[in-house]
């Protein structure tokens, strides 16, 4: 994409302009705030939703103990409680997830490549899914805010292909030529059908959000996937 970011020796000096300062100021404060949000919501999740599902999860238990005991025409309470304890384990599963996402904020202050590596290592410890990483360092020192986008994008981008994609293999990598920075998601599930431009209208609120995420650095996001033959997120 064309101007997508000024020129790199630029970057190396936006600190001197009083005005990039306090900019650079007034991000640090939201990002501060959105991680202390973000840890209260985790512990509010833990403390309140999880403990509530246990409880759930162990009076369902018992009521299927107790089931065994009844005659064969209870068997359809028997399936029934047993649907209700495998759909606790899937929500107790998600919110554990949900709680895990919440906690898992790379750094990304000096290095965005080394924070993709280490966000991609935390995620192999929760998924069987292969990851391969080709994220050199970048030559140039993008602004904190570019940073930070770039890093949301790939962890909306690796969490819906986690979530959705029933995906084996995905590659994650990050380029850079003249005044170009490129990242591109990649992985090989099962794809979705682009008929349209309105994503909000097909839920595909993730897609939405990065596109929308990407907009605000000035970059453009691009989504490439066909039924069965996975899917290609870059950002430029």
């Amino acid at each position: 994409m064309d101007n997508a970011f000024t020129d790199p020796g630029s970057y190396r000096h936006h600190s001197t302009d009083p005005e990039n300062r306090l900019i650079e100021h007034l991000f640090e404060r939201l990002r501060e705030a959105r991680n202390a949000e973000r840890a209260a919501i985790s512990r509010e999740l833990h403390d309140s939703v999880s403990r509530n599902l246990t409880g759930l999860s162990l009076i369902l238990a018992r009521l299927r103990r107790e089931l065994d005991h009844q005659p064969p025409h209870a068997e359809g309470s028997k399936r029934a409680v047993d649907d209700a304890l495998a759909l606790v384990e899937e929500i107790s599963s998600s919110v554990r997830n949900v709680m895990a996402e919440l906690r898992m904020q790379p750094d990304v202050e000096s290095d965005l490549a080394t924070a993709l590596i280490d966000y991609v290592e935390l995620l192999t410890e929760r998924t069987p899914l292969r990851i391969d990483v080709n994220v050199p360092a970048l030559p140039i020192d993008l602004p904190q805010t570019v940073k930070v986008v770039l890093m949301q994008i790939a962890q909306e981008a690796l969490t819906n292909v986690i979530q959705h994609a029933e995906a084996r293999h995905v590659i994650l990598s990050l380029t850079h030529k003249d005044a170009l920075v490129r990242l591109r998601v990649q992985d090989d599930g099962c794809g979705f059908c682009l008929d349209g431009d309105d994503l909000s209208a097909k839920g595909s609120y993730g897609l939405l959000i990065m596109t929308e995420r990407a907009a605000s650095i000035g970059a453009t996001l691009t989504i490439e996937s066909r039924p069965g033959q996975g899917t290609r997120i870059t950002v430029e």
